[in-house]
Formats: structure tokens, sequence, C-alpha cells
């Protein structure tokens, strides 16, 4: 359970957030909509653990998170514009693998497994400059689920892929939340899904509701 309990967060004098708790399920798929200035964003950022809130708690699995927990190595965020290493699609997907210390053979393994999941085999010896800004999302996806993460976090994981594209993402994320990670992705409004998950919807008070989608 990755959750936020009694959270004020600001930037300088402004509160940009605002949650009694909020939380994350295991097993669980969320999804984060509402206006803009609701704090969505703010929100992913303290669930992936890369801000600490002004004032409140984080917590995975009932303990409280600090700056040495490990706790980052169970929580992986993919950011609306991700960026991409120098390299090929393959040693992206590598980087993560190679820091946890898994093992070549494994290594090729595990990436051909996920991308041949999320549709991307065909781009492994690409390169960066070679992909459309759709194609380097759907690298950014696979790249955090090679990891196998506790909790995955996206930010608008399809804003530049056209519909097709998105519905075909989405329906990989349901079959990977079937079987792998707990999934909280921030998306706009009217976005397709496969199937209605548990939602929060941001409010312009910056108080966010968790509601049933």
């Amino acid at each position: 359970m990755l959750e936020l309990v009694g959270v004020v967060h600001r930037y300088e004098s402004r509160i940009v957030l605002d949650i009694e708790r909020f939380q994350v399920p295991p097993g669980s798929g969320v999804a984060i909509v509402g206006p803009n200035g609701s704090g969505k964003s703010t929100l992913l950022r303290l669930l992936a653990l890369l801000e600490r809130p002004t004032q409140g708690e984080v917590r995975l699995d009932g303990a409280v998170v600090t700056g040495t927990s490990g706790a980052r190595r169970r929580v992986t965020l993919v950011e609306q514009r991700p960026v991409l290493f120098r390299g090929t699609v393959r040693e992206n997907l590598r980087f993560g693998l190679e820091v946890r210390g898994t093992k070549g053979t494994d290594m090729n393994r595990v990436i051909d497994n996920v991308a041949g999941r999320l549709g991307i085999t065909s781009l492994l010896d690409r390169r960066r400059h070679e992909l459309s800004d759709g194609e380097v999302q759907r690298v950014a996806v696979a790249r955090a689920l090679v990891v196998e993460p506790d909790v995955l976090l996206l930010d608008e994981p399809t804003s530049s892929a056209d519909r097709a594209a998105a519905q075909t993402l989405y329906r990989a994320l349901a079959e990977e939340r079937a079987a792998g990670p707990t999934m909280c992705e921030l998306l706009p409004r009217g976005s397709w899904l496969p199937s209605p998950p548990r939602t929060c919807f941001g409010s312009s008070s910056r108080r966010a509701r968790a509601m049933r989608g």
C-alpha cells in the first residue's frame, strides 16, 4: 500500500496540495484526473518519492518513507515527456537491470519478454532520433516495467499517441496490471480506458477526493 497521510505541500507560501489521506491499494489501478492547477502532478511526484511533502507522511506498506528506506527502488515513475539515454532502445531497457545486477542471459530474456508485450520488439535496435514521440513513451513504459516495480506511476502515458496507439497501450497496461504492479496514472479528461479504474479527482479547493470509477 502506497499512501499519503495528512499531507500539505507548498511552493514558497502557496499551498498546491492538501490531502487528508490518499491510498493506492496493492493490485489496484488508480487514475488521477481533474482540472489544471488541482495538484495532480504534485501528487504524482510525492507518490514517486521525488519530492518530500512540506508536512505529513508518505507511507509504503505502513512504514513511513525516509531518504534511506530504499523505497525508491520499489516505485517507478514514467514522466509525460520521458528522456531516453544515449544508445539503442535495448540499451535503455538494459540500464535498470544492470543497476540491479541482473545477469546477461536473464537480462535479454526479460527485455525481449517486455518488448513483446508492449509491441516494441521492432524498435529494440533503434536510437532516440529514429523514434516518434509516441514510441518514446512506449519505450519509457517498457523501461519501467523491466525492473518489476511494486508500484508504477504514469504521467499521461499516451499524450503523444493517436487514439489507436493509446488504446493499444492502455490494453497492454491493463494486462500488465492484472499480473504485475499496482498502477497509478495521471490522465487528461476524456481518456479512453479498457476498464474503469478507481479514480481520484483533483478539485479547485486543492483537496483530492477518492472516488470509484
